[in-house]
């Protein structure tokens, strides 16, 4: 399926920082700690928690446009 749109041209291309990004935010939010979050993309534990760690991300609400 995504392999289909990307051939669609119906994706928009994404930065793989955008990627590391959500991944590492998301995986905090579920509840993986931050310094397995942080073996996991190759980063330090401080810079884990400056960059990528939103309180309440899974409980924010999205605006209905």
């Amino acid at each position: 399926m995504v392999r289909e749109l990307e051939v669609l041209g119906k994706l928009p291309y994404l930065k793989p920082y955008l990627k590391r990004y959500t991944f590492a935010t998301w995986a905090i939010a579920f509840g993986i700690t931050p310094d397995r979050v942080a073996l996991w993309i190759g980063d330090e534990v401080t810079t884990v928690l400056r960059h990528y760690y939103h309180v309440r991300v899974v409980d924010s609400e999205c605006p209905d446009f």
